[in-house]
């Protein structure tokens, strides 16, 4: 199959209503084509077509307005920047309750300790620090600690996803007493949690549609009460069981009943959510 050859934004937008798509104002569309880019727009036409199944008909429903699909997009991307904000501040908790647990019990240099932590994640540790030797945390080390590094420093320069594999080496017990400790719930809840929102955080950073995406996440009993799985209501769900500032969470609610006013988003089941999921997140 040849690739496809390269469009001008007046050829896109003939394309766009060739397959039934209304644009009333075309300077408008043009422009929204120049800043964003046609592939990317079209993760969220598919929310607009006739038929989903047919692969080779791209055909948009009666009265599908190209303000629509830019009115989602805009939609999307707000709710990754609100995720994105939130999970950061599950990942700094995260560090923080890690590094402050094995410090006290192993010493401040417990990350190169091979009977805590295996080879293969302290590779990832170590890679980590290399690719951060002009950070100037590391520097100061270097420069006044002989290149020592206590564990909470090592955390600041450390992907959410290697914080996440630190835990899920950890012994049973310690993973036990953290998850209980800080978060009052099961280990095994919080290792998969923590490993499906470094998964979506990161499509978050690189912009990816999130928008009728299945994610693959956990359900503890909380969950299962007539909520669908894969979806982002039940990431939510565990959010809300992760994030232990109380006024943070309800700052972030807010902000999110706010978009979904902002944008009139009505697509409640492309997400998961329920018509009353403002009340169970609070």
């Amino acid at each position: 199959m040849e690739l496809k050859k390269a469009r001008t934004y007046e050829e896109q937008i003939s394309i766009l209503k060739f397959k039934n798509l209304t644009i009333d104002d075309e300077d408008y569309a043009k422009s929204v084509l120049k800043n964003i880019g046609y592939y990317k727009l079209s993760g969220y036409y598919k929310f607009f077509y006739k038929d989903l199944e047919n692969t080779t008909k791209k055909e948009f429903i009666d009265g599908a307005k190209f303000e629509e699909i830019h009115n989602l997009y805009l939609f999307d991307k707000e709710l990754r920047n609100l995720l994105f904000d939130i999970i950061s501040s599950v990942e700094v908790s995260f560090k923080s309750y890690i590094s402050y647990t094995i410090a006290h019990k192993y010493g401040v240099e417990v990350w190169k300790d091979n009977r805590i932590l295996p080879d293969n994640v302290r590779l990832f540790i170590r890679n980590e620090l290399d690719r951060s030797k002009k950070n100037p945390i590391i520097r100061h080390h270097v420069d006044n600690y002989d290149g020592k590094y206590p564990v909470w420093v090592v955390m600041e320069i450390l992907s959410f996803g290697t914080v996440s594999k630190i835990y899920a080496a950890l012994s049973d017990e310690d993973k036990k007493y953290i998850a209980a400790f800080y978060y009052n719930h099961k280990r095994q809840y919080i290792e998969k949690w923590m490993e499906s929102i470094t998964n979506l955080r990161n499509k978050c950073a690189h912009n990816e549609r999130i928008l009728g995406e299945v994610i693959n996440i956990k359900m503890d009993q909380s969950m299962k009460k007539g909520y669908r799985a894969g979806t982002l209501f039940i990431v939510i769900l565990s959010l809300k069981k992760l994030v232990n500032d109380d006024i943070e969470w309800s700052f972030f609610i807010d902000r999110l009943i706010r978009i979904f006013d902002n944008y009139k988003f009505e697509y409640l089941d492309i997400l998961g959510f329920c018509e009353n999921w403002h009340e169970i997140l609070k």
